[in-house]
């Protein structure tokens, strides 16, 4: 593409003007006409030239899931990337070496599901580890931890994305009608029940929804506090959104207007995307978690969500996107594997242990 539009740029000049004016305009080529010549030119170049990141991975391991051929891949990579900045004062960027840890699956293949699930309520603090909450989900083959939550089992926690929300608020039962009584900070709905809700309190502006319905699966973009209608099912929420289909191309889309402090946060990091066609329809939902740990300040150690989402459309070619809760909670478990199926890594530890959390997603293979 931007061999093309050089070349376009050459052409459109030199037929006008020979090569060797190019840098220097006949002062009496008129305002009106120039303008007909030079704004193409600099349209090119805002598309040859589109903010795009580069990425170079190199597989670690790969593995299919589940039965031969299910439509469930589990790759680790080691993979590092360069890309520009963008909204809310970010930077151009580098980052790492790190790992990634990505989950393709075929939502069209026979079998195949994908549904959210809560820790068990009856442990000490409605809490899990993502590897043991996926021992109650039936036929589970992968996973990653979902959204914010208030961690009950720490005395000094400050819930930054739902500030003002208290330990007693969080000790309450969810409820409907009260947006931010129970643990869970960001909407769960697991087989018709709502299991949490969206805070509606300042610090998580817009919070972000997987509606969870096969190849109707969708992303959608919600305010603070807001609801997804009564017909949905199983959807699970966080945030911010990472990525959108504006009807014509996939676009980084983190909303301006979401003041999220995880958006800045340099650490390990989890998100879900869909890879759907013009229409809507979805075909592939991919998890993707990068390793890191909470106060990196080096590119191989952290990855903030405007990086996270570069890797999306750039790398793995996702449609949407959305982030969930990230740093130490930033799970990727995987059935089988070592370490009770942790392969990700959310801290300094060579032999890590997950973080206890509200809410996860998983995959499962019947």
């Amino acid at each position: 593409l931007q061999l093309q539009c050089t070349a376009f740029i050459i052409i459109k000049l030199n037929n006008k003007f020979p090569i060797s004016g190019i840098l220097v305009l006949p002062n009496k080529i008129k305002h009106r006409k120039m303008m007909r010549i030079v704004l193409p030119v600099f349209l090119c170049v805002a598309v040859c030239f589109a903010e795009v990141s580069k990425w170079d991975c190199n597989v670690i391991s790969q593995q299919d899931l589940g039965r031969a051929g299910s439509g469930v891949v589990w790759s680790k990579l080691n993979c590092t990337g360069s890309g520009p900045g963008g909204s809310h004062f970010i930077k151009a960027w580098t980052a790492g070496p790190m790992v990634f840890n990505v989950v393709d699956v075929n939502l069209t293949a026979p079998g195949v599901g994908v549904t959210g699930a809560r820790a068990d309520p009856k442990t000490q603090y409605g809490l899990q580890s993502v590897p043991d909450m996926a021992a109650q989900v039936p036929n589970a083959v992968a996973g990653i931890n979902g959204g914010y939550f208030w961690r009950l089992d720490s005395s000094s926690f400050f819930d930054d994305v739902c500030d003002g929300k208290t330990r007693a608020d969080a000790e309450r039962p969810a409820s409907t009608s009260h947006a931010n009584y129970g643990i869970g900070d960001a909407l769960l709905i697991v087989d018709g029940q709502v299991l949490s809700s969206n805070c509606d309190l300042p610090g998580f502006a817009r919070p972000t929804a997987l509606v969870l319905d096969g190849s109707a699966s969708h992303i959608v973009v919600q305010e603070r506090g807001g609801r997804l209608p009564n017909t949905v099912q199983n959807a699970i929420a966080a945030g911010p959104n990472l990525l959108s289909f504006n009807g014509k191309e996939v676009v980084v889309d983190i909303p301006a207007d979401d003041w999220n402090v995880n958006i800045w946060e340099h650490s390990a990091n989890t998100a879900v995307g869909l890879v759907s066609d013009s229409t809507g329809t979805a075909s592939r939902l991919v998890t993707v978690t990068s390793d890191g740990y909470d106060g990196c300040r080096e590119p191989d150690c952290g990855l903030i969500s405007l990086a996270l989402a570069y890797y999306g459309k750039d790398y793995l070619g996702l449609t949407t996107m959305m982030g969930m809760d990230q740093g130490g909670s930033t799970t990727t478990w995987v059935k089988g594997q070592p370490n009770n199926g942790l392969v990700s890594n959310s801290s300094t530890s060579p032999n890590p242990s997950p973080r206890s959390v509200y809410d996860g997603l998983f995959i499962t293979v019947a």
